[in-house]
Order: structure tokens, then sequence, then C-alpha cells
């Protein structure tokens, strides 16, 4: 997870997707696992969210 993880300005971010397409191709328990992944780190009071109308099934 820290590996895909980047730092600017104090702020935690994962980078988007290089082709937007791909993103239709995540099934929703991978988006579960994500998020659950994240919550163990234990290290974020909030985390946001700007995903596209395509993410199906969350």
């Amino acid at each position: 997870m820290q590996t895909v993880i980047q730092h600017k300005g104090g702020l935690d971010y994962i980078p988007p997707m290089r082709n937007g397409q791909n993103l239709l191709e995540i099934p929703p328990e991978e988006w579960r696992n994500l998020f659950q992944r994240i919550e163990e780190l234990g290290k974020y009071e909030y985390v946001i969210l700007d995903l596209s109308e395509s993410i199906q099934g969350l």
C-alpha cells in the first residue's frame, strides 16, 4: 500500500489511473478491499474519494 501512496503539501493521495477505462474492469469487491486496507493503516481520520460515475456497485 505504501508504494502507491504519494505525498504533496501535507496530504497523502493515490494518483489516478492512466487509463480511466480500466476503472470499469475493477469489481466492487476490489474497491472494498482497497478501502479496508486504507482503514487498516490507521493513519487517516478522513478519506476523500473523487470517484467517477463509472464506479459501479459500491
